[in-house]
């Protein structure tokens, strides 16, 4: 299984960067494997007036991972990650290793609904 976590910077220990959409980086771990990739959010995501959530929910469907982790998401951001079949989860800001430990152990709460209005 892989998971996304919307970081910071490129380690595991990067911070969690609660904006899913307009987060600078992607940190992919594979649980099997132990290993970690760091994907860029395009920068048009970044900047983006909207949109920045569904673009970012398709980069996330094609590194594979089947679990995203943020501390919040748009409602397009909710639509695409679920038209993915992404789980999608929510944890407070704190290092990238923190957050796979607390997703490993169960800690994380798994979100429902979007959490955060759209941009526009």
């Amino acid at each position: 299984m892989k998971i996304a976590i919307s970081t910071t910077g490129e380690t595991l220990a990067s911070e969690l960067d609660p904006k899913f959409g307009r987060a600078q980086y992607f940190i992919v771990y594979d649980i099997e494997q132990e290993k970690i990739s760091a994907v860029i959010n395009n920068t048009l995501n970044v900047n983006a007036q909207g949109g920045a959530g569904t673009n970012a929910s398709q980069l996330i469907a094609n590194s594979g991972a089947t679990a995203v982790i943020s501390g919040n998401f748009g409602p397009n951001a909710f639509k695409g990650l679920n038209a993915f079949d992404i789980e999608i989860y929510s944890s407070e800001v704190q290092t990238i290793k923190e957050v796979i430990n607390n997703f490993k152990a169960g800690k994380l709460t798994k979100v429902s609904s979007a959490t955060v209005p759209g941009q526009h």
